[in-house]
């Protein structure tokens, strides 16, 4: 086995759930989504499903959680961002969004935040681009290092 000191303590910080929670936005069933929140929960990541309205009550909950970051999938991806949206009006930041497979912006879709854009096609990653004006970040994965992306993502926004 290799040991690699250098990560010990980012990784540390970046597993301390007091610190870190991710919410996985949406109620529909996903076999990706379930191997995330197991993955990520296995990495003593703090994960929370959260449907529409709730991710406000949850955050709110939340509030002394240092970084909070969302994972939303295709359809559910406008809806995330108006919610992220809410939240950032009462002062609540997202540290980023990840969109896995998102459908495409609608024109109403604005968000000053961060996203990453997990596999999606080149249509709705410019429209994405157009409606955030934070830092938007492309992926292209297969669904087993969907997990590897964020885990990166993650660390570099310690």
């Amino acid at each position: 086995y290799e040991i690699r000191l250098s990560l010990v303590g980012s990784e540390m910080c970046i597993r301390d759930s007091s610190y870190t929670v991710v919410y996985i936005f949406g109620d529909n069933e996903n076999e990706i989504r379930d191997v995330l929140i197991e993955k990520l929960s296995a990495s003593n990541i703090s994960c929370k499903r959260v449907g529409g309205q709730e991710i406000i009550e949850r955050c709110h909950e939340d509030i002394s959680v240092k970084k909070k970051y969302i994972i939303a999938f295709s359809e559910m991806a406008s809806l995330c961002i108006t919610k992220a949206s809410e939240l950032l009006g009462e002062n609540i930041i997202i540290n980023r969004i990840f969109l896995i497979n998102p459908s495409k912006a609608k024109e109403s879709d604005l968000y000053l935040g961060d996203i990453s854009i997990i596999d999606g096609n080149s249509v709705a990653i410019k429209s994405w681009e157009k409606a955030v004006l934070g830092n938007v970040r492309e992926f292209e994965s297969n669904s087993n290092d969907i997990f590897d992306i964020i885990m990166r993502e993650l660390e570099n926004d310690k």
